[in-house]
């Protein structure tokens, strides 16, 4: 019996809203389409049908739309310091504004999220360094996406740390020169790049390193990003993002999905990551998120691996994964579903025990992992001025034309703040926003 579920979608030419169908075929899934002016569509979603489903089955039983979204993404300034061929944003266009320091200012004085300081290059404003502070006066964590042109001047950095800055997500694609060629529309990028990782580890500033990956061009470095993440403390995270089809040029063939980009990965690590393990990690974190009533993208896979000694010693080497999943099964069918949620809850707390092995690794994980644990639930970030063991990997992509399924769409789990010309501040769901700014944006996504 095939496996499929109905979807809203939008035609990839006109951006205008058309039905289709995610469906199994021969182990794989397609998700198909339909536009009378455009005719028919056809985007690979997983090879993998019944690994698919299964998550699916998971994330829209366990996960709700009304869940709290805890992120707000700020649009801070229209202007950038690269012209990437990828970018999602079309300022060509000049669809959308930065917020004023006022309007961040009243954010940080009545909204409870952490808000983040995204779009287009924040470091870019004249006033960064203010916005800083007055985020920390208000008590807010302040995250600062870059692409770290400006973070190689070491004065620069200084400041931002002096302002308050506790994090920087940076933008790093890979350790190949050719690479920023394709992707962010420079030459001679990397020793820039590589001089700003150089003074973020020197001054010790948590990072992440956000990884954008394009098929056919440095989708097979991913291992050498992965093992910089290990081997260096400061990095505290390492985003895999997978290109969508945003931007000037867009190549719908160069796309990868969350699940493409655990595969590259388990390739190239020789199964020491594994998208199965990966995938039943998924749906305990779920079952967590249920727990707290958290929001979470479903095309974001998160996974840990513990430093050690320079190597990394992932999850599944202190659970039994096949073990824990016949249990995760169980919880979902003989007790979420039949709202025994109080009883559901104490045999996943047994059944997690019961699923750990290798004792003497779990002992020295423990801390850490309820520093991370109890950061989250109190809704404060982990900063520590002492490295954590622990190391984040996460996988992700985001709903181009290609691939958006609206009824999953409802479940984004950060939102966008911005501003149109004479419209005032707006919040919407970040790939709500996306699909908005090209819509109207531009004709069609795949014209010329």
């Amino acid at each position: 019996m095939k496996l499929q579920t109905a979807v809203k979608s939008v035609c990839p030419v006109c951006l205008k809203e058309i039905s289709g169908v995610i469906q199994e075929r021969d182990g794989l899934v397609f998700m198909l389409k339909e536009c009378v002016e455009h005719g028919k569509f056809e985007k690979r979603l997983s090879d993998n049908a019944g690994m698919y489903f299964d998550a699916r089955n998971f994330f829209t039983t366990l996960i709700k739309p009304d869940y709290k979204r805890n992120k707000k993404l700020l649009y801070v300034s229209e202007v950038c310091n690269l012209d990437c061929p990828i970018c999602c944003f079309r300022p060509e266009e000049n669809v959308v504004k930065g917020l004023s320091f006022e309007d961040i200012e009243n954010l940080a004085k009545k909204d409870k999220s952490e808000l983040i300081l995204f779009a287009m290059e924040p470091s870019c404003r004249s006033d960064i360094f203010e916005i800083i502070a007055m985020l920390k006066k208000n008590k807010k964590s302040v995250p600062l996406y870059t692409n770290g042109l400006k973070i190689a001047d070491m004065d620069f950095l200084k400041k931002l740390k002096a302002s308050g800055v506790d994090k920087v997500v940076m933008q790093f694609d890979g350790f190949q020169d050719e690479i920023y060629k394709d992707l962010r529309g420079g030459d001679k990028l990397l020793s820039t790049k590589l001089k700003a990782l150089d003074n973020l580890r020197e001054l010790g500033v948590p990072t992440i390193i956000n990884d954008t990956v394009m098929k056919g061009s440095n989708d097979r470095y991913m291992k050498d990003v992965f093992e910089y993440a290990v081997k260096n403390s400061f990095v505290s995270g390492a985003m895999f993002i997978g290109y969508t089809a945003y931007g000037k040029v867009v190549s719908p063939e160069k796309t990868l999905e969350s699940e493409e980009l655990v595969s590259l990965l388990e390739k190239q690590t020789g199964g020491k990551i594994s998208l199965r393990n990966v995938s039943i990690f998924q749906k305990l974190l779920y079952v967590y998120l249920n727990i707290l009533k958290d929001g979470i993208c479903i095309h974001l896979k998160n996974y840990w691996v513990y430093r050690k000694n320079g190597d990394y010693i992932p999850v599944d080497a202190v659970m039994d994964m096949e073990k824990l999943d016949r249990f995760l099964n169980i919880y979902l069918d003989k007790f979420y579903k039949k709202n025994k949620k109080l009883s559901g809850i104490i045999y996943l707390a047994v059944s997690v025990l019961r699923s750990l092995k290798n004792y003497r690794l779990i002992l020295l994980m423990v801390v850490d992992g309820l520093k991370i644990v109890l950061g989250h639930i109190s809704k404060k970030a982990y900063y520590s001025k002492e490295a954590n063991g622990f190391l984040q990997v996460n996988f992700s992509t985001a709903c181009d034309p290609y691939r958006v399924d609206y009824d999953i769409l409802d479940y984004c789990e950060m939102d966008l703040v911005y501003k149109r010309k004479e419209e005032g501040v707006r919040c919407q769901r970040q790939c709500e926003a996306l699909m908005d700014f090209w819509r109207k944006g531009s004709k069609g996504i795949m014209a010329v």
